[in-house]
């Protein structure tokens, strides 16, 4: 169906209209499933009010285009928005990853410029925001998340500026398990068959491993879906300092990565393994707590 709508667009575009008065078309596809009929009637009216919100959306899947050149820009739909949850002092939230963490803290718009807009930000938000150069903002009543980069971070008061506003086309809340990043290189073998190829743990989920190789190590997607098996050592406390891990995968993708090839595999440990891993995650995520709190 997208396709259809934009083979279209196309076209009528491409077309000589009457007086050179060219219709503007706003397309709306929404993959409902086997969704309830009042959810899906109340989600249409929500669409067409220009009300609709990240909330409303999880349950389906929506497409917007439109055959107008002078439909409003991006960012002027935000402000819009951001301009809404400022007059309303509605939630709103920023978000960081540190190294795998979920930094979130609520937050206020306190001024909107033409091109920033000024929030209020906690300490520790401010640490890893200014070191991450973005952000996240968050909140039940925006239609997506958005990024945006860190213009300014003020170092004595509880302020940030952020500019050149984007929406996000995944939310960071699909993530179904925690990842971290490991304390330091840890080499991980990644096998198919009698190719055996070495690389180093990036970061780690319980479900999922980002391995990294030297650029250009394989084709993009070469090894997609491939089956393989994982061999590495994650630190234990025991007489040896660290506990083997060996484990099968399925390659989800591979592809370069600024300076690195990168390689995600889906895990499917065993109940041993995986309590390993677990127990890992949880150790890292305590000594990232620990590590923020020491910065600030």
């Amino acid at each position: 169906m997208k396709k259809r709508v934009s083979f279209f667009i196309t076209q009528m575009n491409s077309k000589e209209f009457y007086n050179e008065i060219v219709p503007a078309l706003d397309f709306t596809l929404i993959e409902i499933g086997n969704t309830d009929l009042n959810a899906m009637i109340n989600l249409i009216e929500k669409e067409h009010a220009g009300s609709i919100s990240v909330s409303d959306t999880k349950e389906f899947n929506i497409y917007k285009t439109s055959s107008s050149e002078e439909s409003r820009e991006e960012t002027d739909v935000l402000r819009q928005f951001l301009t809404n949850i400022m007059a309303s002092q509605l939630p709103l939230k920023l978000l960081n990853i540190y190294k795998g963490l979920p930094i979130s803290t609520p937050t206020k718009i306190l001024k909107m410029e033409e091109d920033k807009i000024i929030v209020t930000a906690e300490k520790i938000q401010k640490f890893v925001m200014e070191s991450e150069k973005g952000v996240v903002l968050q909140s039940a009543h925006l239609p997506s998340d958005l990024h945006a980069d860190v213009h300014f971070v003020d170092a004595t008061r509880p302020l940030a500026i952020l500019k050149n506003l984007k929406t996000m086309k995944t939310s960071i809340n699909n993530r179904k398990h925690t990842r971290v990043t490991v304390t330091s290189r840890l080499p991980i073998t990644l096998k198919f068959g009698k190719s055996h190829y070495t690389g180093y743990v990036h970061d780690i989920s319980i479900n999922s491993i980002a391995i990294l190789f030297n650029l250009d190590k394989f084709e993009e997607n070469e090894l997609k879906s491939r089956k393989a098996e994982l061999s590495f050592k994650l630190p234990w406390e025991n007489e040896e300092g660290f506990v083997n891990i060996t484990v099968q995968a399925n390659v989800l993708f591979n592809r370069n990565e600024k300076e690195f090839h990168k390689v995600i595999v889906l895990l499917e440990p065993d109940d041993i393994c995986e309590s390993y891993i677990f127990d890992y995650i949880y150790k890292r995520q305590k000594e990232l707590i620990k590590e923020l709190k020491s910065r600030l």
